[in-house]
């Protein structure tokens, strides 16, 4: 959806038709990084359906492979096998940053704390 919402924005800015077409055109292979691979062939074939952003061979070959275990993706589309098959990865990182940075801050808080306390008691 969000790819969508881009292409369809970037056909307005260019002054083009938001066309199937044209929004494959300003998306310049990106539509080839979704994790196709990764959906059921309900949720493959909505979002398809919905969006246009695959040749009609491109969608079937797809969806070939979903349903056979051996089937091989078209020679164009083998490229970016990896790319649509792979499971989308937790993203941690912004938690452990966030709770590092909160544990640093009261740290420096409490160092900052117990100066203050000693330079008191020294004046």
């Amino acid at each position: 959806q969000a790819l969508h919402r881009w292409s369809h924005r970037q056909c307005r800015r260019r002054h083009v038709s938001p066309t199937a077409a044209n929004q494959r055109r300003v998306l310049e292979g990106a539509q080839y990084s979704v994790r196709f691979l990764t959906m059921t062939c309900q949720q493959f074939k909505a979002g398809q359906a919905a969006t246009h952003f695959l040749t009609k061979e491109e969608e079937e070959s797809i969806l070939f492979y979903m349903l056979h275990k051996r089937a091989v993706l078209t020679k164009d589309l083998q490229e970016y096998q990896v790319a649509m098959s792979t499971q989308r990865q937790k993203n941690n990182g912004f938690l452990k940053h966030f709770l590092k940075t909160k544990l640093q801050n009261t740290e420096v808080k409490a160092v900052k704390s117990s100066l203050a306390e000693k330079i008191s008691i020294c004046i």
